[in-house]
């Protein structure tokens, strides 16, 4: 009952991405200082919408993205590896970000962060606060203004997950304490599995660190770019609708 307490608390104080109202009439522009060709405010969306791009898709490249469509732009992706280490920065042309960003400048450029959720021992604190700086250190030149982490744990045993329950709390309460982005813009990606919700996030952390949690719903990038696959319907897989039924506020 504990459990299924904290996590209606949570759910009710978390801010959710959803979906605008997206007019279907072309994007207006109008000139702003300097010249610049930029949105026409009153076209912007009403509420929050993430726009991802993909570096070396084609499906998902930033000359088919209208920036006055999005209030949030992930354009670029951070591994984190096993031991910790960080992989490469693999990002979108900046060049071409930074006139998406002149067109719209209401536009928060974010950075993905992914692997935490597959580390192969526990991190310690002083490794995350560490962490945080090499993070911080490496995206720096972009101009990032938020972070997007994927923590969905894809395969992870349940056992493993639970002894890293407390590591996403504790990483973001770090960056929001010790990075150098000024006021950073933070979202995070949980499980789709009920199960997995319930059990492996330590939600009043989350909500105290996270500016954004996100459920998974439709999903667009599959192989299939014409596609959109559905992995988590709200009355959740088949046998857990009594679960998911039970975190819902």
């Amino acid at each position: 009952m504990a459990a299924t307490d904290a996590i209606a608390a949570a759910v009710l104080l978390v801010v959710l991405l959803s979906c605008p109202e997206v007019s279907l009439t072309p994007t207006d522009y109008h000139s702003g200082h300097g010249g610049a060709v930029t949105c026409d405010k009153s076209q912007l969306p009403s509420r929050s919408v993430v726009c991802y791009v993909k570096p070396g898709d084609p499906h998902f490249d930033l000359s088919h993205l209208d920036p006055c469509l999005c209030t949030h732009l992930v354009y670029g992706t951070l591994e984190v590896q096993g031991d910790l280490s960080l992989g490469p920065f693999v990002h979108e042309n900046l060049t071409a970000l930074n006139v998406l960003r002149e067109h719209n400048p209401h536009l928060v450029p974010m950075v993905e962060l992914r692997g935490l959720d597959h580390v192969v021992q526990v991190p310690t604190q002083d490794q995350l606060a560490e962490l945080v700086q090499h993070v911080s250190k490496a995206v720096a030149p972009t101009k990032p203004r938020g972070l997007d982490v994927d923590y969905q744990l894809h395969g992870v045993d349940y056992q493993v997950a639970m002894e890293q329950k407390p590591v996403l709390g504790h990483f973001l309460h770090h960056f929001r304490q010790e990075s150098p982005l000024r006021n950073p813009v933070v979202s995070v990606t949980v499980a789709k599995e009920p199960h997995l919700v319930n059990h492996a996030y330590d939600f009043r952390t989350l909500v105290k660190n996270a500016d954004y949690i996100n459920v998974p719903a439709f999903m667009f990038h599959d192989g299939q770019p014409e596609y959109a696959v559905h992995p988590a319907p709200l009355h959740g897989d088949r046998g857990e609708m009594d679960n998911t039924v039970s975190i819902l506020p």
